[in-house]
């Protein structure tokens, strides 16, 4: 069933879907922010991505078809509408939410959301960390450690404040339901668009270093790129009403200041881009030995 069939983009299942699962796999590649300090990361980095892929996607397929057929393949329109589909499917199993189950689970998924928020957290602290340490766009004291606990506890308390004010305000302003939705297409586009121009990325740094391959290093992530613009096309097509509308415009709003503050930096130090992420022995007292 097409989007266009629907009575409102907002609502359509594709849409949400489009919005939901790129959500879920988002964090994955975590392995690569974190793993600046890992043993042989050539190697360790490729290797944890790939694992990590492989185990969610495992543990994706089973989750979804065990929902399904709890819930009944013909009526999974409105399992998808539901605030809170998993607890909502627990107590039409349990037939009751006053059984030792049915809090265990909930427990469960309250430690699971809880690991995904820290987990992504630590990739964002990560980059702002390191974007801070060598300079680039963000105050250098967001790349300073703590004294004592050695963590960048300045670029942690930034980024916490930052995503607690936009979930409060988000929140209190469109519900948790429709606030979720609103911010999940708001990270899937600028997920993509970051996926999009890593690919572009990797193909001209292979091309200047002149490790070129055409398939690993040109066809792969051309054929990726390719296929993000396809979750992009649903999350913008139909144009959903307002506010859904609003997240492409700050993703290009966003996009636009990230340029401008690159731009800024170039042209006053050429040279900090050349020596980004080149952590050395020397600078190892700097980065966080376990965030």
């Amino acid at each position: 069933c097409a989007c266009s069939l629907w009575a409102s983009a907002d609502i359509c299942p594709q849409k949400q879907t489009v919005d939901k699962s790129n959500n879920i796999f988002a964090g994955y590649g975590a392995s690569a922010t974190l793993g600046e300090e890992a043993k042989n990361p050539q190697k360790s980095i490729a290797r944890a991505v790939i694992l990590s892929l492989v185990i969610i996607g495992f543990v994706l397929i089973f989750v979804g078809y065990a929902t399904t057929v709890a819930w009944g393949v013909h009526n999974m329109g409105s399992y998808v509408s539901l605030p809170m589909p998993l607890l909502n499917l627990v107590k039409k199993v349990l037939a009751s939410e006053w059984t030792p189950w049915f809090w265990i689970l909930t427990v469960l998924i309250i430690n699971s959301t809880v690991t995904a928020i820290i987990a992504i957290t630590n990739a964002q602290v990560r980059v702002l960390f390191a974007l801070g340490r060598d300079k680039i766009a963000v105050p250098a004291v967001l790349g300073s450690t703590h004294p004592r606990y050695k963590t960048p506890a300045r670029a942690i308390h930034t980024q916490s404040i930052i995503g607690i004010v936009i979930v409060t305000i988000v929140g209190f302003w469109l519900g948790s339901f429709s606030g979720f939705l609103f911010l999940a297409e708001l990270v899937t586009l600028s997920n993509l668009v970051i996926h999009i121009m890593a690919n572009i990325s990797l193909i001209r740094y292979y091309r200047k270093t002149g490790e070129f391959r055409l398939l690993v290093h040109g066809i792969i992530p051309i054929i990726a790129s390719l296929m993000f613009l396809f979750p992009i096309y649903f999350s913008l097509f139909p144009v959903p009403s307002f506010p859904n509308n609003i997240p492409p415009y700050l993703v290009v709003l966003w996009a636009i200041i990230g340029f401008v503050l690159l731009g800024r930096t170039v042209r006053r130090r050429p040279d900090v881009l050349k020596q980004a992420g080149m952590v050395t022995a020397e600078r190892m007292d700097a980065a966080p030995p376990g965030l």
